[in-house]
């Protein structure tokens, strides 16, 4: 929700692999979210793989207002 609200973007979120502290810290009820700047045409862990800067920057934004709300 944070994201949705610095990106105003919604709707679909993705995840690669390596996600397993989202379930360590859902299970002992801990504030937790995965973090990274996925799309479809970046080409994630390919060649040329690119983030938009938008989105690092909306990244950013979110981890900021999580660590201090």
């Amino acid at each position: 929700k944070i994201y949705q609200k610095h990106s105003r973007e919604g709707g679909i979120f993705g995840t690669l692999g390596s996600t397993e502290m989202s379930e360590w810290t859902k299970d002992l009820n801990l504030p937790h979210f995965g973090i990274g700047t996925i799309r479809t045409d970046t080409n994630t862990h390919g060649r040329n793989e690119f983030a938009y800067l938008r989105d690092i920057e909306n990244l950013s934004l979110t981890i900021e207002e999580f660590l201090t709300k």
